[in-house]
């Protein structure tokens, strides 16, 4: 069961690291449903943290996965509260 989770976190954390460096290159975030209502490169930065964060919580301290997730979705929070960039 163990190995079920370490490779649940590895491929969460590989997707979220992903999303976030093609939100952050391409000005637009890989998600349809997502699309219209972010901010793409606070959504992207949002994400890259979040996969780090998911990929250190085997190996890090819970102080240090907390403020990295908790940083992520401050992140996420701010991506969808600004207005979207028009064009």
């Amino acid at each position: 069961m163990s190995l079920f989770f370490l490779a649940l976190t590895v491929a969460l954390a590989l997707i979220l690291v992903i999303l976030g460096v093609m939100a952050i290159a391409t000005g637009r975030v890989p998600v349809q449903f997502i699309r219209r209502h972010a901010h793409p490169q606070l959504w992207g930065a949002g994400a890259l943290v979040m996969g780090i964060a998911v990929a250190t919580v085997r190996i890090s301290p819970p102080s240090i996965f907390m403020v990295l997730f908790l940083c992520a979705l401050s992140l996420l929070g701010f991506a969808y509260g600004i207005s979207r960039p028009k064009g």
